[in-house]
């Protein structure tokens, strides 16, 4: 697929002499992602072209794409996570090497606007911990530092760790980005909330996404369920599921749009049988080739727009969700070269923060 806008001019300037810059400033962004599932076997990538900023962006063109973790790396990662011991920096460095070739190839779809890409967000399962008084810890499985270095890019990661310090549960952060990339989300307002169900081999997670009023000054009322695969039969789960879509909610639009990935080589089954009973049609996940529509490329494509929110500012992770005290700006960056680290800091000083409530800045 031809990037969008591979062969297009720059926006007229507002100011003769200042060309370069507001081409930079006015044109659209590019973020890359990429997400290890969860258990270190498969690595998936995105690159995003969006439009607008913070509570405002939105995903113009997407590009994907997946493997295979090397088994050896693989297995060493989750003997760590089973039973952490001094091999873990050794298979960071290892994992960064792999990568940033996959960002490598992933970068090339891009063209000549690969310099244009503003940051790498990554996402892992990470290491979990327990300290003294019983309560979690996360250690990301990346190096930040190796990474940056291989690909000339800022990387933004460690994002359920500011989550966790803000008294979440660090795991339920991909609710916003969901919301951004697959909502009703016109100029004006909405006509209808969205449903999305990912089957993957352990769990099912279905998602509600309700439509935007348009100006995005609340947060939305974002809902998660999640179920274990197999523990219900095909029937009951459809039930359950489908209960969940069709409970009464406060001030929702009805629901008439129903996306669902599965795992590769997985049935669909159940998602057709849940969009039956809702009485729509169940589609795969809008900008993704069949091959793709699976989980793990909803989670890149999550991580992806974590990243933008960065670079945003704006915080990213739902309190109704993660059980957090308060919204927070979530993930830290580790600076790529000079020129891109330069081109991010422009990007971030000249765009317009969020308005803050009281509460938030006290």
């Amino acid at each position: 697929m031809l990037f969008p806008f591979r062969n297009a001019t720059p926006r007229r300037p507002i100011v003769g002499d200042k060309l370069d810059r507001y081409a930079l400033l006015n044109s659209a962004r590019l973020f890359a992602g990429l997400q290890l599932n969860r258990d270190f076997t498969r690595l998936s990538a995105a690159l995003i072209v969006a439009d607008g900023r913070g509570k405002y962006l939105r995903v113009q063109h997407l590009e994907v794409q997946s493997s295979e973790v090397p088994a050896s790396l693989a297995q060493g990662l989750q003997e760590q996570a089973r039973s952490p011991n001094g091999n873990w920096p050794p298979l960071l460095s290892d994992l960064a090497e792999f990568q940033a070739a996959e960002f490598d190839r992933l970068k090339r779809v891009a063209g000549k606007f690969v310099d244009r890409i503003l940051c790498l967000a990554v996402g892992d399962p990470g290491l979990w911990l327990q300290d003294f008084d019983g309560r979690r810890t996360y250690l990301s499985a990346c190096d930040p530092c190796k990474l940056s270095e291989l690909t000339g890019v800022s990387v933004v990661d460690g994002f359920p760790a500011r989550d966790l310090a803000a008294g979440g549960n660090g795991s339920d952060l991909a609710g916003l980005p969901l919301w951004l990339w697959l909502a009703d989300r016109p100029q004006k307002a909405a006509r209808q909330s969205t449903g999305l169900i990912l089957l993957d081999a352990n769990e099912i997670t279905a998602w509600f996404l309700p439509g935007s009023d348009g100006l995005d000054e609340v947060l939305p009322d974002i809902e998660r369920m999640r179920l274990e695969n197999g523990r219900l039969s095909g029937e009951h789960l459809a039930t359950a599921i489908s209960a969940f879509f069709q409970r009464p909610r406060k001030e929702s639009l009805p629901l008439s749009q129903l996306f669902f990935a599965v795992n590769e080589g997985g049935s669909p089954t159940p998602a057709v049988a849940i969009a039956s009973q809702l009485g729509l049609e169940a589609e795969l996940l809008p900008l993704l080739p069949e091959q793709f529509s699976r989980p793990e490329i909803a989670s890149a494509v999550a991580t992806t727009i974590l990243g933008g929110l960065f670079v945003d500012q704006m915080p990213g992770n739902v309190p109704a969700l993660s059980g957090a005290g308060i919204q927070r700006i979530l993930g830290r960056i580790t600076p790529g070269s000079p020129a891109s680290w330069r081109n991010l800091l422009i990007n971030m000083t000249d765009s317009q923060a969020p308005t803050m409530k009281l509460r938030d800045a006290v």
